[in-house]
């Protein structure tokens, strides 16, 4: 049996819908990774890493063997922890840059860009406006902005995947200094 192919009945509204979702989207990643440096800055911003150094030195140069185990993992601990705050913090700020560079071939008629857009004088823009836009041109722009949206979304959710993932390891490390600290 042969599929009838149909026209399709993508709108100039659903196109709108469409961005203002992934515009939403964008909006709650730059949100969450907003929040989540603020908590981090609050969590960390003491003096987390309060140690005697000359006293995890005499353990190492003098403890006892379970001594000696329990400061190198103490020090193994506030390695991970720092590395993985870092990489939270790197992952988080990647979140935040805006990412206004087009990945596709856009129409040669761009309407809604801001970039494209300040690219050409008002009068040029002005000009390109009144000589009259054709619905599917509109069409062609509105579904370029769809698509541009939707990479910048998927890109910032990955870097904040990546941070959630990074800020589980720093929490785990953290509580596993926090014990070893207590116990030396």
């Amino acid at each position: 049996m042969q599929t009838k192919i149909e026209k399709s009945s993508y709108t100039k509204d659903d196109a709108l819908q469409t961005l203002d979702r992934n515009i939403a989207w964008i909006n709650s990643a730059d949100s969450k990774s907003s929040i989540m440096m603020a908590v981090i800055g609050f969590l960390y911003s003491g003096s987390l890493l309060m140690v005697d150094q000359s006293k995890l030195t005499n353990i190492i140069q003098n403890g006892l063997w379970y001594e000696r185990l329990s400061a190198f993992f103490l020090s193994l601990s506030a390695l991970v922890m720092l590395l993985s705050l870092m990489a939270t913090l790197v992952f988080l700020i990647l979140v935040l840059l805006s990412r206004t560079k087009s990945v596709v071939d856009k129409p040669s008629k761009n309407f809604f860009y801001f970039k494209d857009i300040s690219n050409k004088s008002y009068i040029d823009f002005k000009e390109l406006v009144k000589e009259g836009v054709k619905s599917s041109e509109i069409l062609d722009d509105l579904i370029s902005q769809v698509y541009i949206t939707s990479v910048i979304s998927s890109i910032k959710y990955n870097y904040l995947r990546k941070s959630y993932e990074s800020l589980i390891v720093t929490l785990i490390s953290t509580l596993i200094y926090s014990i070893l600290l207590a116990t030396i």
